[in-house]
């Protein structure tokens, strides 16, 4: 497990970072999870665990297809949960899911994201 601390992780985002730890010990080492402050798109990766999964690490930017989904409508207010299939860069299928957290007002300041190795 890693922390983002020395990359200016924002205050309300630290409650969500030790949810990376234990999410991570709840569905093993085959399943990778970040947390991405969405306000530092090329520094996002605040928290990260199992990151052998991609490759991704601790201020890693978001992918292009990170942006994608929340330039896009795919988060509207009702639907925070999206998942989906992809490749790692060695080729392997991997399941996703992101979830996206919102402040007050309704506006979208990180996001959680867990990636599992298909089987």
């Amino acid at each position: 497990m890693r922390y983002g601390y020395e990359h200016g992780i924002h205050p309300k985002i630290c409650p969500f970072v030790q949810m990376v730890h234990g999410m991570a010990a709840i569905l093993g080492e085959d399943c990778e999870i970040f947390l991405h402050n969405v306000n530092c798109p090329e520094r996002s990766i605040a928290a990260c665990a199992n990151e052998h999964i991609t490759g991704m690490s601790l201020g890693s930017s978001m992918s292009v297809y990170g942006l994608q989904l929340l330039n896009s409508n795919v988060f509207s207010k009702s639907h925070d949960v999206h998942t989906y299939t992809a490749r790692s860069n060695n080729g392997r299928l991997i399941k996703c899911g992101v979830i996206s957290i919102r402040d007050s007002n309704l506006r979208i300041y990180q996001i959680e994201k867990a990636k599992r190795n298909k089987r």
